[in-house]
C-alpha cells in the first residue's frame, strides 16, 4: 500500500456477513470497509463504519455498499502520480484503482495532506544534504583553483624570467656579433678576399635570422600568457593600419579588397599582430614576382567570420612542410630566413587565444591562401 493511502481501512469480500468481521471492526474502528469481489479482488464499493455498526450482523456487505469517487491509474501507480491525480480533484475521499480495476487503496484529504507534508520534509532534507555536498565540492574546487592559480602565477614568473634572459642575456651578445661583423665588412672588406667576405656576409645574415627568431619567441611567449577579453573589432580599421605600414616597404605589391570586411569578435592588439604577420607572410612570397598581388576578403559562416588572405607567390614549399606552424622544430631554411615559421606559429597561438583557428593551403591557380577564422559578434 502506498504511503499516502489511509491506513484506517479493512478489506472484505462482498459475500461476507457483518458477523464475520464485526470483532475486527469494533477493535479497529476503521473509517472505511472496502468491499471487493472475490477471487479477483475487483472493487465493488465502500461500507461506512456507522452503517456497518447500525445493521444486523446477518447482513452481507454487498447490501450495504455506497458508491464513492474512484480514480483509475494508467501509469506506474507511484505516490507522486496518485497525489497528482487526487490533487486535481476536490474530493474528501477517493478510491484508487489500478488500470485492471483492482483496488489499491483509499486516499482522504487528511492522508493526502499528511503525505504532502512528509514529502515536503523529505525533499527539504534531500535539498539540504545536496546543498551541503555542493558547498563541500565548492570549497574543494576553490582550493584547487587557488592552487592552480598559484602554480600559474609561478609559471608566469618563470616566463618573465625567461623573457628577461632572452631580451638581455641572449640578444646583447647577438647584437655585438652582428655589429662586429658589419664593422669588419665596412672597414676591412676591401682587404679580404671573396671567400672571407662571403663568410662575413653569412655571419651577418645568420645573426639577423637568429635575432628575428628570438624576437618571435618573445612574442610567442607573451601571447601565450596574455589574458584575453573578446570584443567586437573593426577589421577594416586594423587592416588599413597594417597595410599602410607594409606598403612603404613594398610599394610594388598590388593589394585588392573587393568589399568592406565583416567585424569579428576578437582582441584588438592580438588581431593586429595576426594581420601584420599574415601580410608579412604574403609580402615575403610575392615581392619578387613580376606582378605581385595580394587579395583580402571575409566570408561569414554560422557563428564565424573567415578573413582570407591570398597571394600569387611562386614558392610552393611554403605549404608542404608538415610542421609549418611549429615554432621550435625544424622548418625549411627559406622559412627560417624570413621568419615565416615563427610568424605563423604566433598567428596560430593568437587565434587560439581568441577562440579561432588558422588554415594555410595552396591555391590551384598558384600562390597560397591563409584563412584566419574567428567568432562572429552576436549582434551582427
Amino acid at each position: 500500500m502506498l504511503p499516502l493511502f489511509t491506513q484506517n481501512v479493512i478489506t472484505v469480500s462482498s459475500e461476507q456477513r457483518l458477523s464475520d468481521v464485526s470483532g475486527e471492526i469494533r477493535a479497529r474502528s476503521p473509517s472505511h470497509c472496502v468491499v471487493v469481489e472475490e477471487p479477483r479482488g475487483d472493487f465493488v464499493g465502500i461500507v461506512r463504519l456507522k452503517d456497518a455498526l447500525s445493521q444486523p450482523t446477518n447482513r452481507i456487505f454487498a447490501d450495504l455498499v455506497s458508491r464513492v469517487p474512484a480514480i483509475t491509474l494508467e501509469g506506474k501507480n507511484t505516490s507522486v502520480e496518485v497525489a497528482a491525480a487526487v490533487g486535481r480533484r476536490n474530493y474528501e475521499e477517493v478510491v484508487i484503482l489500478s488500470n485492471t480495476g483492482k483496488f489499491l487503496g483509499v486516499v482522504t484529504r487528511n492522508s493526502l495532506t499528511a503525505w504532502m507534508s512528509a514529502e515536503r520534509s523529505r525533499l527539504e532534507e534531500d535539498l539540504a544534504a545536496k546543498l551541503k555536498s555542493a558547498r563541500r565540492l565548492a570549497r574543494r574546487l576553490a582550493q584547487q583553483l587557488k592552487e592552480q592559480s598559484s602554480r600559474l602565477d609561478e609559471a608566469m614568473g618563470h616566463f618573465e624570467e625567461f623573457s628577461y634572459v632572452v631580451s638581455h642575456d641572449v640578444r646583447a651578445p647577438l647584437r655585438a656579433v652582428r655589429g662586429y661583423a658589419e664593422a669588419l665588412s665596412e672597414d676591412y672588406g676591401h682587404s679580404l678576399d671573396a671567400t672571407a667576405n662571403d663568410y662575413v656576409a653569412r655571419i651577418i645574415r645568420a645573426s639577423h635570422r637568429l635575432d628575428v627568431l628570438v624576437l618571435g619567441i618573445l612574442t610567442y611567449s607573451q601571447i601565450a600568457r596574455t589574458r584575453v577579453t573578446l570584443e567586437t573589432v573593426n577589421l577594416n580599421a586594423v587592416l588599413a593600419a597594417a597595410i599602410k605600414e607594409k606598403v612603404r616597404a613594398h610599394p610594388r605589391v598590388a593589394i585588392f579588397q573587393a568589399e568592406p570586411l565583416a567585424p569579428v569578435l576578437g582582441h584588438g592588439p592580438l588581431l593586429s599582430k595576426c594581420i601584420s604577420h599574415l601580410l608579412d607572410f604574403a609580402f615575403g612570397a610575392v615581392v619578387y614576382e613580376l606582378s605581385p598581388r595580394i587579395s583580402l576578403r571575409t566570408e561569414q559562416v554560422v557563428g564565424r567570420v573567415r578573413l582570407i588572405v591570398e597571394d600569387n607567390g611562386a614558392d610552393p614549399d611554403r605549404v608542404l612542410h608538415d610542421r609549418i606552424f611549429e615554432a621550435f622544430q625544424g622548418a625549411p631554411s627559406a622559412m627560417v630566413d624570413d621568419g615565416s615559421s615563427i610568424d605563423l606559429a604566433i598567428v596560430r597561438k593568437a587565434a587560439e587565444k581568441m577562440r579561432g583557428s588558422l588554415l594555410i593551403e595552396r591555391i590551384d591557380s598558384g600562390g597560397v591562401r591563409t584563412t584566419l577564422e574567428l567568432p562572429r559578434p552576436a549582434q551582427v
